[in-house]
């Protein structure tokens, strides 16, 4: 997050420096998602296709990014590749 959610002032620390904002709970899950999206795309290399998605959907219930979307879809179609 470059921007409070606030004021749209820049962020440089948990604490807007314009608007007195503490952002700490969302920069935390903004971390914790990027992490989930990292380990699905770990997992995902290593062939590990049903951690991947457990960390993709881990991902997505905290933020929905595009780029978690289109993986969630790709890994969905390699299960169901796999199963056929």
């Amino acid at each position: 997050m470059e921007r409070c959610t606030i004021c749209k002032g820049r962020l440089q620390a948990n604490v807007c420096s314009r608007c007195g904002a503490d952002l700490t709970i969302l920069l935390t899950i903004e971390q914790q998602t990027n992490n989930q999206l990292n380990n699905a795309i770990i997992q995902l290399s290593k062939g590990n296709l049903q951690q991947a998605k457990l960390a993709i959907k881990n991902s997505l219930q905290l933020k929905r990014e595009p780029l978690a979307v289109a993986l969630y879809d790709f890994i969905n179609s390699s299960i169901n590749c796999k199963l056929q």
